[in-house]
């Protein structure tokens, strides 16, 4: 399970308490490679690199966020999640438009 020594129980507790967000950390990563496609950008500096990754982080976790949202709370609308700024850029990007509705998007409807 992991190389680090726990001395006691309240040690060998926080590793496995580590290793329980094993699972959450591959989601993430899988959300990062797949919903956001980081493997496919090509970058050449490091700076280039961390500045999309840091990006695309932000993005993957908002798309984990809004998938719990979305099955825990379902009528829950876009703004729960997302900033007006963020659901609006967005909407026009998907809808490929310029015109905002007037209300949100329920966006969490199956």
């Amino acid at each position: 399970m992991t190389n680090l020594t726990a001395t006691d129980a309240f040690e060998a507790e926080e590793k496995v308490n580590w290793y329980r967000l094993r699972w959450k950390i591959e989601e993430f990563f899988n959300t990062l490679k797949s919903g956001c496609c980081v493997e496919q950008c090509r970058l050449n500096t490091a700076t280039k690199l961390t500045k999309m990754i840091t990006l695309k982080s932000i993005i993957a976790f908002k798309l984990m966020y809004m998938t719990k949202m979305a099955a825990l709370c379902p009528e829950a609308t876009c703004t729960d999640v997302l900033s007006k700024i963020e659901w609006q850029t967005l909407y026009c990007r998907i809808q490929t438009t310029s015109r905002l509705p007037e209300h949100p998007p329920q966006c969490f409807r199956q």
